[in-house]
């Protein structure tokens, strides 16, 4: 991290009575934040204070929420003003927006979540699993439909990549041709049948393909099958 960021009042290591009035610890580390400050960009942190819990008047909170001490720290300089998020990787930035998420804290969600939307350094399938892992549904839809769109765009490129090649669209365009003379010729089986008033699972069919056509011929050896109308 740039030395700006390392100062210690950005490092929210130092107590100082001027600036903060709490100590919350995230896996042994000590942050001294200020109450009024948590509580005017998160929902959460300001039910904390001004309610009738035990932490309105602690000293020292121990929070449990963040998996790391680096995101917790991350959401502060975020409400505190500062944008360091190309200096994190997005992983980082997806576990602070979960934290924002959870304690109602609207400008960091929202910082985050622009910033993972614009970022590059992880491909859409890792962002939309750390997306489902920690249930961000927004995020989630967004990068749903930035994978539409990319299977999409490749498909088109997939097709006109066959356009142009005439071998494979020779090869295409014959398929299309046996698999249509494939389908009359079951058609003109079912429709003999019918006639007879013969269930087709009683007499199953089997396609025999050569150069010159088909013929389709039943396995009961009924010579009434053995060629099409």
């Amino acid at each position: 991290m740039a030395g700006l960021y390392q100062s210690s009042m950005l490092m929210f290591d130092k107590e100082d009575e001027r600036i903060n009035d709490v100590c919350l610890m995230v896996k042994d580390r000590k942050f001294w934040c200020s109450k009024k400050t948590l509580s005017f960009h998160s929902e959460s942190f300001y039910s904390m204070f001004s309610g009738n819990f035990a932490a309105a008047n602690a000293k020292e909170i121990i929070l449990n929420d963040p998996e790391h001490a680096n995101d917790f720290h991350l959401f502060l300089l975020i409400i505190h003003g500062y944008r360091p998020l190309e200096e994190y990787d997005d992983a980082t930035i997806t576990r602070v927006m979960a934290l924002s998420n959870q304690w109602i804290a609207r400008l960091p969600y929202q910082l985050c979540l622009e910033h993972l939307l614009k970022s590059g350094r992880s491909q859409l399938d890792e962002k939309y699993a750390m997306a489902q892992k920690y249930k961000l549904e927004e995020y989630e839809k967004s990068i749903k439909e930035a994978i539409d769109k990319r299977n999409e765009l490749r498909r088109l490129e997939t097709i006109e990549h066959y356009r142009r090649n005439p071998r494979i669209a020779y090869a295409l365009a014959q398929v299309r041709r046996y698999k249509e003379r494939h389908d009359r010729a079951r058609a003109q089986v079912a429709r003999k049948l019918k006639i007879q008033g013969l269930p087709a699972h009683k007499a199953p069919l089997v396609l025999h393909g050569y150069e010159d056509g088909y013929f389709l011929r039943s396995r009961r050896n009924d010579p009434e099958f053995d060629q099409g109308d």
